[in-house]
């Protein structure tokens, strides 16, 4: 049976992994000159910043706040799409 440390472990791992790859190929959509461009680089900014606290708690050893840190991350880039200031860039 899976222990809820490693499940914990797993799962943080996994969102930090998915935030780092929604990160890296995030495009903002919107001309510079309309509002929602500005909407989309505060999302990101966000998003990045989340990013960087979750990587901090992993440093600490808190994976609970850093699993939270990772999904509200994810929720930034999720509402920038669905809003339609984002788009998927190829690598």
């Amino acid at each position: 049976m899976t222990q809820p440390q490693d499940h914990l472990t797993e799962k943080s791992d996994r969102y930090r992994r998915l935030l780092a790859d929604a990160l890296s190929k995030a495009g903002i959509v919107p001309d510079r000159s309309s509002h929602l461009h500005a909407v989309a680089e505060d999302y990101l900014l966000m998003a990045e910043s989340y990013y960087n606290d979750g990587v901090h708690f992993l440093d600490r050893g808190d994976r609970v706040n850093a699993l939270v840190a990772f999904s509200y991350g994810h929720a930034f880039i999720d509402a920038g799409i669905r809003l339609g200031v984002f788009c998927e860039m190829k690598q």
